[in-house]
């Protein structure tokens, strides 16, 4: 099994259409995306990665770029297990 960031940078490639970003590029500012596009990250968190976003967590800054989604799935999985 590929690991998260592996799968989240699969993800974001797919809509990016051959740009390369870097895990810390801001997605949305590249301009090579929409800001609808922060729906379609929401969905892949919850449907592939296992986390649930709640309306707490439906800040930006949480989807901005490959390492915040990252981390985002990360802080909320540990919150799980605790």
């Amino acid at each position: 099994m590929q690991d998260d960031r592996a799968a989240i940078r699969e993800f974001v490639a797919r809509h990016v259409k051959g740009h390369d970003l870097s895990d810390d590029q801001d997605i949305f500012a590249s301009g090579y995306v929409s800001s609808l596009f922060v729906v379609q990250i929401v969905m892949f968190t919850e449907n592939t990665m296992g986390v649930t976003v709640s309306e707490e967590d439906l800040d930006l800054d949480n989807f901005l770029s490959i390492s915040r989604i990252h981390d985002f799935v990360t802080r909320k999985r540990n919150a799980l297990a605790r």
